[in-house]
């Protein structure tokens, strides 16, 4: 039971943060539309930011009333009230950790709630890069601010290709560095945390993999056995035959993992699933 009351209570925390996120991103909209005097959008971008509010607020009211819900069908023990009142009360990236899967990264918070699906880690290097300009620029960075400069890279690197999707890798990355202690938030603004930069430079070292003794790697001829050992023998046969070409030694898992890849088109997302186990760092 600690799972299923656990997990509801994570999930709803999840799309709090999420519907916070856009009302954060919708405020700054409106703003900017005043300074502009652009009356004829502004309207429209109030509407929308007041719905938002609206709905946060409706989902803050069904996490209590979840709690509630609990505590008088007496269905919860109190180790699980416990668990669902911290779930409500610690700030979501306080009980989330991200980990790699493959040359890929997830973010997960209690109860095995995702925040997204796989994020490529060259994706996630980039925006955290450009955050880190937008941040040396102007002493702080806005999540709407580091769309513009990535709109198109993340629907060329990533499956969110979408205006309502594409922001959701920028979602994850911030919440990587929040997770980490390398971003604080101050209202809308991100800023490093003390230490904060010099941690900034290890984290991406790390994401970029060229930090070997915390690279997670898969040899070639441990792929094809765990390929092979899960019955997928056109699988590993593929595999086997791509990574002994010359001009491919080394470079074979980007043919796994990224979208484009010629292993990816040919397999689909089953492979590099098999190939990479998900384990946390």
């Amino acid at each position: 039971m600690i799972s299923g009351t656990n997990g509801v209570a994570g999930a709803l925390q999840v799309l709090n943060s999420a519907l916070t996120l856009e009302e954060d991103e919708a405020a700054e909209q409106v703003t900017a539309l005043a300074v502009a005097k652009d009356w004829g959008a502004l309207g429209p971008a109030t509407d929308r930011a007041k719905q938002l509010e609206s709905f946060r607020k409706r989902v803050e009211t069904l996490i209590k009333d979840w709690q509630r819900s609990q505590s008088s069908s007496g269905s919860a023990s109190s180790a699980e009230l416990q668990a669902i009142r911290h779930d409500i009360s610690v700030p979501v990236e306080e009980r989330s950790t991200w980990g790699f899967v493959g040359r890929n990264v997830r973010v997960e918070t209690d109860g095995s709630t995702k925040y997204s699906n796989l994020i490529p880690r060259n994706l996630l290097f980039s925006l955290m890069m450009e955050a880190y300009k937008l941040i040396k620029l102007n002493g702080f960075v806005k999540t709407s601010q580091v769309l513009p400069g990535t709109e198109e890279m993340i629907r060329e690197m990533s499956d969110y290709k979408s205006e309502s999707t594409n922001r959701l890798p920028i979602y994850v990355a911030f919440k990587v560095l929040l997770i980490d202690g390398i971003l604080i938030k101050n209202s809308h603004k991100y800023s490093f945390a003390p230490g904060g930069e010099d941690k900034f430079f290890d984290l991406l070292a790390l994401i970029d993999g060229k930090d070997e003794d915390k690279k997670e790697f898969v040899p070639h001829e441990e792929a094809v056995r765990r390929l092979r050992e899960a019955g997928e023998t056109e699988m590993a046969d593929d595999l086997d035959a791509y990574a002994n070409k010359t001009s491919q030694k080394g470079g074979w898992d980007g043919a796994v993992t990224g979208e484009q890849g010629d292993l990816y088109k040919r397999h689909g997302k089953r492979m590099r699933e098999i190939i990479w186990p998900y384990r946390y760092r």
